[in-house]
């Protein structure tokens, strides 16, 4: 006796499952029996609308995109570019040039699209690229018997590679000390390595190997794993959303209807025989009969569970229902994804992360969210990549709708039904938390260095004035000694003037060593700049601006040496005329400030009670990044040699130190320099 509980519910899924699998071989012969080359077409006259794409390539880049013997467009891309525009409908034109020239085509915007690009984030600031249509693998090449097997191997040699590729950009990245000879296309690399004039070629592989066996270049190799795998992409003008979904959408098209499957085998020799699907055919047809037989009494027993499967459908919408009560109740984003990419389901929290509303991510690629283009957004979304139960994690940054950054960690996996599920886990504080431990890192080596060279600057600064005086002294003697008009009174003139100069150069190096000998006292700020304004106007020149913006509120006194003050504003003036190239203007502002302890407990570089605050901007040419952590270093500069001693900031950053407060650069490239000077209230 037959369980209907158990054993009839099964016997129909196994039914069922064969009945698929038998009308899916049907459709996949019967496709393959259709001509490649009826599946695409240069016009469409049931297309009605009027806009045109203008789509461009690489001319010469077999497989993938290049002229036919005719002259004609042809590959891998054209042809998949052409089954998208064929699905969706849309008018197109495709001419292929040079790459550089089409790269060129595309920032100018003479053209809409790129049909093949390398996905990379450098790229992808100036470019919008589309889901990948294939992933291609890049390998070295090399003479047979060549000892040249990974990069590692590349030292000292000359590497070949195509102009502006992305095997040219991922060459000059590494920082190996090889040659790097860069040639038109990837058929010359080739051909100048056969005639053995460099060591090895960095192109793709697939390609490598078609152009081998198409020129005849017995003598080269492919050798070691792949270099690097790259995303293969459409790619459009930055912004130009409208088109990238148009893309997007129509490869989705081709991957569900097969179409990309043919486009591919056709390219990549993957396609079946014919005739073995004929004879396929033929012998399942044989086997139609019983199955109509075995259809006609499922139909039958499906009448007699109805009960049975209401019940289990009751079930599992309970079921159901408790899921998604849990998803809810998570504290973390949750999101339920089609084999394509496409969200399908959203919790709550996701949409409360994003701040955007749940109707608005379903049915989103996942590529489409507010990715911000940070650091942690380097590697491409490829969720069709996963293995079944593989689960992988990546750092992310998000953009919400208020402008704000929101750091997060994406685990996900892949299903066994091709589907994908992904948790966003918000990680902002932690990240915000090391990205603050790392700058006060920063600070304090920075401040321990400083420290250090002041020491060292101070002794030597000490002892070398010592001797200085000595050599001083003795000149005065002599000339005291010698009548005037004798050429050895000229002569230790000159002894006199280099020791003095050199003496002048130990005060600024004991200065910076806070070791200066100074007589403070209570000085109104305010008042010392407007008596320096006219000396400081003569230094900056007839081009440049000096404005003074006082306090509006009565300044606090400080305790410092009047004279000091005169070596900031000189020095810090005099810095801001060489920044600035032709007219320019230098700002000089006081206020009182009072620094809580709230703020000095999140920013270390600052101590917390009441400062008179000394700002001095200009708009010239800015500091560079990489030496503004360099700049109060004694004897650093940028100047030509004869224009500067590389102490003026570092006699600034002395004084300011040997008074108890503390300095803070702000500069951009271009726009100008804000130094500003925090010197306790008296």
């Amino acid at each position: 006796m037959i369980n209907s509980n158990t054993t009839i519910p099964k016997f129909i899924l196994f039914i069922q499952a064969f009945l698929s699998f038998y009308i899916a071989l049907i459709n996949s012969a019967s496709a393959h029996d259709t001509p490649s080359n009826k599946l695409y077409v240069a016009s469409n006259p049931n297309i009605t609308n009027s806009q045109i794409v203008r789509a461009a390539g690489d001319h010469n880049y077999p497989p993938y995109e290049f002229l036919d013997p005719s002259g004609q467009p042809t590959g891998f891309n054209v042809d998949i570019f052409r089954a998208v525009c064929e699905a969706l409908k849309i008018n197109y034109q495709i001419n292929l040039d040079s790459w550089d020239t089409v790269r060129k085509q595309l920032e100018n915007g003479e053209i809409d699209v790129i049909t093949g690009m390398y996905f990379s984030p450098e790229r992808d600031k100036k470019v919008d690229f589309s889901t990948p249509h294939i992933i291609v693998s890049h390998s070295l090449f090399v003479h047979k018997n060549s000892n040249i097997k990974t990069l590692e191997d590349l030292s000292g040699k000359e590497v070949l590679v195509q102009q502006g590729d992305i095997m040219h950009d991922f060459l000059q990245s590494q920082g190996r000390s090889l040659a790097i000879i860069p040639v038109p296309d990837q058929v010359d690399a080739l051909k100048l390595l056969s005639e053995g004039k460099h060591d090895c070629a960095l192109i793709s592989k697939l390609q490598g190997l078609y152009l081998i066996h198409k020129y005849k270049f017995d003598n080269i190799e492919v050798v070691g794993t792949s270099v690097q795998q790259r995303d293969y992409c459409f790619a459009v003008r930055e912004g130009d959303q409208k088109l990238l979904s148009q893309l997007n959408e129509g490869l989705s098209i081709l991957h569900n209807s097969g179409i990309y499957r043919q486009i591919h085998n056709k390219w990549f020799g993957l396609y079946e025989d014919n005739e073995l699907s004929k004879k396929f055919l033929k012998y399942l047809l044989w086997a139609a009969i019983p199955i109509l037989f075995l259809f006609s009494s499922i139909i039958i027993w499906n009448r007699m569970l109805r009960k049975h499967v209401l019940a289990a459908t009751i079930a599992l919408a309970r079921r159901e229902n408790i899921y998604k009560d849990f998803v809810e109740l998570a504290v973390d984003g949750i999101v339920l994804g089609s084999p394509e990419g496409i969200i399908i389901e959203a919790n709550q929290v996701l949409c409360e992360f994003l701040q955007l509303p749940h109707e608005e991510l379903i049915g989103k690629h996942i590529t489409q969210l507010p990715w911000a283009s940070g650091v942690l957004s380097k590697t491409p979304l490829r969720f069709d990549l996963l293995n079944s139960g593989e689960i992988i994690t990546r750092m992310r940054e998000l953009e919400r709708k208020d402008g704000s950054k929101l750091y997060i960690e994406m685990r996900s996996r892949r299903m066994p039904d091709g589907w994908y599920q992904s948790i966003f886990r918000d990680i902002t504080e932690r990240i915000n938390a090391e990205d603050e431990k790392e700058k006060l890192m920063s600070q304090l080596a920075q401040s321990q260095k400083m420290e250090a060279v002041g020491r060292l600057a101070g002794g030597i600064a000490h002892d070398f004035n010592n001797m200085l005086g000595v050599i001083i002294g003795y000149a005065e003697m002599g000339m005291l000694d010698i009548d005037s008009k004798s050429p050895v009174y000229e002569q230790l003139q000159g002894i006199h003037k280099a020791a003095s100069r050199s003496a002048e150069l130990t005060r600024q190096l004991l200065a910076f060593a806070r070791k200066q000998p100074i007589l403070p006292k209570i000085v109104d700020l305010n008042l010392n700049i407007e008596n320096m304004l006219d000396m400081l106007q003569r230094l900056m020149g007839e081009t440049v601006e000096l404005l003074f913006i006082p306090s509006k509120e009565e300044l606090w006194n400080v305790k410092m040496d009047p004279s000091q003050i005169d070596q900031i504003l000189a020095n810090l003036c005099v810095n801001a005329r060489d920044a600035i190239k032709d007219m320019g203007k230098v700002i000089i502002e006081t206020k009182n400030i009072t620094i809580s302890e709230e703020y000095s407990a999140l920013h270390k570089e600052f101590c917390s009670g009441k400062y008179v605050l000394l700002t001095v901007s200009d708009n010239g040419c800015g500091i560079d990044k990489e030496i503004i952590n360099h700049i109060f270093e004694p004897f650093y500069t940028t100047k030509d040699i004869g224009h500067g001693t590389g102490l003026g900031l570092a006699t600034v950053y002395g004084i300011v130190k040997q008074n108890n407060g503390f300095i803070n650069v702000y500069s951009e490239f271009d726009k100008g320099t804000i130094f500003r000077i925090y010197i306790p209230q008296a």
